[in-house]
């Protein structure tokens, strides 16, 4: 009949083929091991990156550390430095106010001798307060005018040149009449034999 054949042929269609049978998939256990080990990779990975970043942080730790240092060094250099060169001033300083301590000591024993040898009347001339320089200038004002009147005759006028008298200096005063000749514009036997010697004499330091 043509249905039985036509069912035969169906029927033999319909048998499975081996070839198409798909492959048998991995057993789970296979699928773990896989599994782990990517995990043990990327663990790995994480773990390598992390060690290069810490590598790098103490990198640049160390370099700071190192410019810090340099820079503490420098500091301290440029400490010293300064300490020593403050030092330096100091000492100068010091030294610059014993010299002047020394000066305005001279000077006062020097204005003190010169106050002394003026006649009374001349002293009232020079006003208290005044510090060893300002009383110095005005010692030299005063003994110039005390000079000029002692050169200078009654009533103003002189007849005749007057006879100068030329007096030996002293060798010990010569270098002291010879400054102080100076500063008064007078020759210095002038000076000597009108302003320095009279003085001396006064003083006790010299006989006349």
């Amino acid at each position: 009949m043509c249905f039985e054949e036509d069912w035969e042929i169906e029927d033999w269609d319909t048998e499975s083929d081996p070839d198409d049978t798909p492959p048998p998939t991995d057993p789970p256990a296979d699928k773990a091991a896989a599994g782990l080990q990517a995990g043990l990779q990327a663990e790995r990975k994480k773990r390598q990156e992390l060690e290069k970043r810490l590598q790098e942080w103490q990198a640049e730790k160390d370099a700071a550390e190192e410019a810090r240092r340099a820079e503490s060094g420098q500091f301290k250099e440029l400490y010293e430095a300064l300490k020593a060169e403050r030092a330096t001033d100091l000492a100068e300083l010091k030294a610059l106010k014993g010299e002047k301590k020394a000066r305005v000591e001279a000077m006062t024993a020097q204005n003190t001798e010169r106050l002394e040898a003026l006649p009374e009347e001349w002293r009232e001339l020079i006003p208290d307060g005044l510090t060893p320089s300002a009383m110095s200038r005005q010692l030299d004002k005063i003994e110039k005018r005390l000079v000029a009147s002692e050169d200078r005759p009654a009533g103003g006028v002189r007849s005749t040149p007057p006879k100068r008298r030329e007096d030996h200096i002293p060798a010990q005063y010569k270098d002291q009449c010879d400054r102080e000749a100076k500063r008064y514009g007078l020759p210095p036997k002038r000076y000597w034999a009108v302003r320095l010697k009279p003085r001396l004499i006064k003083q006790g330091k010299l006989k006349g």
